[in-house]
């Protein structure tokens, strides 16, 4: 029997009968076997489904239980048997307020207890109960916890609980004081008698009872009607969880195991490497090969990961991340395993490796880098914030793929060296008169002007870039050498020796690259140099590629495009007279310096959110760093530095 009672704002209370079944946990399976109307699935008059108790895993409810337990820092070597007191579903239906779990020690006394609370707004708390000193000993059991799960909308969350639990041989008695401070507020209590489990019982309690089981929610939401239009009860908002303890349940609706179905099946054509899912039920699933690498494991924290996936491809996979619908033990190594595949999975147009765009191919004409737009894409990305950028790159603030001469070689030594590569490849000239498209936070105009004695112009779109860069100049007492202009790259006028541009090139877009070549040819002198560092697709995906639209496209580089060599070389011959003289590909070089990017921003994640950001921005960053490395780790990406000079006219 259930017994509800307020005490403050408006008295109300009710009774119902309220049947609940204690199952060792130890014997659930023993127990089912005993008779046809209780089982562990979901076609019984009595159903019971671990999977949908405790927080979600592959592991045991035990097993489970007594993990939580152990993180928590208990021993849990006095826990001889595990008791749940709670009520079967019918069908597969019903909804379950809360359940309690007994461990009991081999005297049979009670050593801990565990509320399993739901709420109506699908989320789940476990409450943990020590016996505190006024506890009897033995049966009884009492304790005290603060309240931090949002249960009803008539109550905040604030107060306390006191448990008092006394298991006895002719029943069970369970009493719930809530109060704040001296003040009672509500009382719960659950008391009932011991009936013998046989299908004989059983029986009885389904004639008795029929729909009991389902009806909860129902009764719940009656007393919430009787409470909010009868008491005239103000509703209280509803607050985001605050414990590690709480959780969101999944809900595997039609639609879910329908999306769930496809994108399993789907994935059953992995044929390098190992991928284990861990559903939000609970289940697990194993694709590849299990003994051969990558292997990584994906956890789905939320239903809607499938319907994301399946119908939003690459996008949908990568928004699903960062919305905390699953998560991974290794994201770089999943993504890498994911690539590794393509090949085998192409037929399919989903795929979370960047390769074939989402389901949908629209190009995506609305952020292309025409002159008014580039603006707006270049401060989408570079224009967040100064000091977060300062969170992940080294003291140079160089935004760009580093070069590693050698083991050891620490990320602003990798930064300088490839400045001076390219610095070298261009070779500067006296007096020479050096343009820089891209000019990011100044570092390679700096070190340009430090090194050789000759007027350098650099051009950027970037407003928070420009300030910086103008600002370091100026303490490196430079500004009479450097110039750095707000500016796009078709506005720059004038003649130079040089031309310098790192990682640019790839916000020009698809559609502007021809433009910019020919601008380059006409400020450039006919003995000049362009040299570039671009970041390149491989060939053999260029031209699926190049007609859709990807992750990073949308969240991260707005307007942003890579060409592949063959697009590029193909490109600069029909539409200027330069030919390329030099190409080098360091393309692994990036996924070192990524590295090293994700674990300074890891180590500094406090700080970033400390600058505003939450924990779906974080999550994006490191799914775009973990997206890239993988990227750049299987060639799948790679990056060009390349010099560019006129043709000579035999």
């Amino acid at each position: 029997m259930v017994f509800h009672k307020r005490h403050a704002q408006a008295q109300h209370s009710f009774t119902y009968s309220y049947p609940m079944f204690l199952l060792d946990l130890d014997e659930v399976e023993e127990i089912a076997s005993e008779s046809w109307l209780f089982g562990l699935g979901s076609r019984r008059f009595f159903s019971f489904r671990e999977s949908e108790y405790f927080f979600a895993g592959e592991d045991s409810l035990k097993s489970r239980v007594l993990g939580f337990l152990e993180d928590q820092g208990f021993s849990c070597e006095e826990a001889s048997n595990i008791e749940l007191l709670t009520v079967p579903k019918f069908f597969g239906l019903g909804f379950n307020p809360v359940s309690f779990y007994f461990l009991r020690n081999k005297e049979g006394s009670l050593k801990w207890s565990l509320a399993e609370v739901n709420n109506t707004f699908r989320e789940r708390h476990i409450y943990l109960l020590e016996p505190s000193e006024s506890s009897g000993g033995g049966m009884a059991f009492v304790s005290s916890s603060e309240k931090v799960f949002h249960v009803s909308p008539f109550f905040d969350r604030e107060g306390e609980y006191e448990f008092h639990i006394e298991s006895r041989s002719d029943g069970l008695s369970i009493r719930i004081h809530y109060r704040k401070g001296e003040k009672p507020l509500l009382t719960a209590t659950l008391d009932g008698a011991w009936i013998e489990f046989t299908s004989r019982s059983l029986r009885s309690q389904l004639i008795r009872h029929p729909w009991v089981r389902t009806l909860t929610m129902a009764r719940i939401h009656y007393q919430a009607a009787l409470l909010y239009f009868k008491k005239k009860l103000p509703v209280k908002p509803k607050p985001e969880p605050i414990s590690p303890q709480t959780t969101a349940i999944p809900k595997m609706g039609f639609r879910d195991r329908f999306f769930k179905k496809l994108l399993t099946g789907y994935l059953k054509n992995l044929s390098r490497g190992s991928l284990v899912f861990v559903h939000s039920d609970g289940t697990r699933d194993c694709f590849g090969k299990s003994d051969e690498q990558p292997r990584a494991e994906v956890r789905v924290h939320n239903p809607r990961f499938y319907r994301r996936t399946v119908l939003g491809g690459d996008i949908g996979f990568g928004e699903s991340y960062t919305a905390g619908d699953w998560s991974a033990d290794d994201l770089t190594c999943l993504l890498r395993l994911l690539i590794l595949n393509r090949d085998l999975m192409k037929e399919y147009s989903w795929g979370p490796f960047f390769l074939f765009g989402a389901l949908g191919r629209t190009v995506n004409r609305f952020r292309t880098n025409t002159r008014k737009r580039s603006e707006k894409n270049v401060a989408a990305h570079y224009d967040l914030n100064n000091e977060f950028f300062q969170m992940f790159l080294d003291p140079s603030m160089t935004y760009s793929c580093g070069f590693f001469s050698h083991d050891g070689a620490s990320l602003e030594e990798a930064q300088r060296e490839k400045i001076d590569r390219i610095l070298s490849k261009a070779e500067i000239p006296e007096e020479g008169k050096i343009l820089e498209i891209g000019t990011g936070w100044g570092g390679l105009a700096r070190r340009l002007a430090q090194k050789w004695d000759c007027p350098v112009t650099s051009i950027t779109l970037s407003k928070e870039q420009l300030a910086y860069s103008r600002k370091l100049i100026e303490e490196a007492k430079l500004s009479e050498r450097v110039r750095i202009d707000f500016k796009d790259y078709r506005e720059i006028s004038g003649v130079y020796d040089r031309i310098v541009s790192v990682e640019m090139l790839e916000a020009v877009g698809q559609r502007h690259l021809p433009v910019f070549f020919k601008k380059c040819q006409e400020i450039l002198r006919p003995d000049g140099k362009v040299v570039l560092q671009v970041i390149t697709l491989s060939d053999k995906y260029y031209e699926a590629y190049r007609k859709g639209r990807d992750w990073i496209q949308k969240h991260i580089f707005p307007g942003g495009f890579l060409p592949s060599v063959e697009a590029l070389d193909r490109i600069i011959r029909d539409s200027t007279d330069f030919t390329i003289t030099n190409l080098e590909d360091i393309g692994p070089h990036y996924a070192t310096t990524i590295r090293e990017w994700r674990k300074r921003f890891i180590a500094n994640r406090d700080r970033i959110l400390g600058l505003g950001f939450d924990e779906t921005f974080c999550r994006k960053w490191l799914y775009y760093f973990a997206y890239c490395e993988a990227a750049f780790d299987t060639r799948t990406l790679g990056v060009q530095q390349i010099v560019l000079e006129r043709r000579r006219m035999s």
